[in-house]
């Protein structure tokens, strides 16, 4: 079952003429931007979005060193190859990093 986030991508696609791929490309890049906001480690980021669900994911990377200098930016040669057994110093390896929040928290607001 299709989400209402993908019925309304669905809508701008077919008043604006425009692929599904080319739209969720661009919402990914605005993901992208948005999330390099909070985020400690800005170079290496991907959004995805499922195009069935309307799901959202993010990633961050990390370049694989021998000797890790930076633990924001970098992972250890051994981690990599726990994730990736063929992983080489320099390669970029990217782990899932989706907050638990999608942005608009439910809570209700102190009542004063």
């Amino acid at each position: 079952m299709k989400t209402d986030f993908i019925r309304a991508i669905n809508q701008v696609c077919a008043e604006r003429g425009l692929t599904v791929e080319v739209v969720l490309e661009a919402l990914e890049q605005a993901l992208v931007s948005a999330y390099k906001r909070d985020s400690t480690s800005t170079e290496h980021l991907q959004a995805k979005i499922d195009p069935s669900t309307g799901e959202v994911r993010m990633f961050t990377g990390k370049e694989v060193a021998e000797e890790v200098e930076d633990p924001e930016i970098q992972i250890s040669l051994a981690q990599a190859r726990q994730a990736k057994p063929d992983a080489e110093p320099g390669e970029v390896i990217f782990e899932e990093t989706t907050p638990r929040t999608s942005g608009v928290s439910r809570r209700r607001p102190p009542s004063r």
